[in-house]
């Protein structure tokens, strides 16, 4: 690997060529890779919950009678709205409340639900936000969301996941090559396997998820020290 500055698209690249091993002017390479690094990164996204990819995001304005509202693309949870330009939040309900208690309602928003798709051929867009009451203005609403990051590639050579995590990356990358090498089972059906890269990716995984439970403050007492508990129990 690359060392302590964790992996560029470059460095990553040569050094996966040195593990299957193939040329960065196969075609073949050329199609694979950026398939491995989907894998990888995803498997890493979906299995920790980085701080560092939540954020405020602009959902833009209301419309004076519609009570709903698009997420943008790229969201994947929206997990707090904000009203205005003093950032008052809402408060998270479920739809059956909205529609029961604001049903023909307008006013200034004061309740959310995040619904599904629209109704219609095309079932766009994917993701909605609903309001209590209806607005009756144009109120500017900022969300507090969690979005999938860029994927490494030539045109962006650096991610979050590439520099702070490389040995997970790696883990995660060389459980898809096996496969690509047809040798998906042999490590866990051969003990002489030196590695058995699932095995090695669930031990750095727990790490890594020490460390963003760190960030959040979600231990004991609301600090940044070290779970006391085995990692995931604070997720059960």
């Amino acid at each position: 690997m690359s060392g302590s500055n964790g992996f560029t698209y470059s460095s990553y690249q040569n050094a996966i060529v040195t593990q299957i091993p193939s040329f960065t002017s196969d075609p073949n390479f050329s199609t694979i890779l950026p398939v491995a690094i989907s894998y990888a990164e995803l498997s890493i996204q979906r299995d920790l919950d980085f701080l560092a990819y939540h954020g405020l995001l602009s959902l833009g304005n209301t419309t004076s009678g519609n009570n709903l509202i698009p997420v943008p693309s790229g969201v994947i949870v929206t997990e707090a709205v904000y009203a205005g330009a003093s950032n008052i939040p809402l408060i998270a309900t479920s739809q059956d409340y909205i529609r029961s208690v604001y049903g023909g309602v307008s006013g200034y928003p004061e309740y959310f639900c995040p619904i599904g798709a629209a109704s219609g051929a095309t079932w766009t867009p994917a993701v909605q936000i609903l309001l209590g009451p209806t607005p009756n203005s144009a109120v500017p609403l900022t969300g507090y969301v969690t979005q999938r990051q860029a994927p490494l590639s030539a045109s962006n050579p650096t991610t979050f996941i590439s520099l702070n995590l490389p040995d997970l990356f790696w883990a995660a990358s060389m459980i898809f090559f096996a496969g690509y090498n047809r040798n998906f089972g042999a490590q866990s059906d051969d003990p002489r396997q030196a590695i058995s890269w699932s095995a090695e990716y669930q031990r750095l995984l727990k790490g890594a998820d020490q460390e963003e439970i760190r960030k959040k403050f979600m231990n004991q007492g609301a600090s940044a020290k070290m779970p006391a508990e085995p990692v995931g129990a604070q997720h059960a």
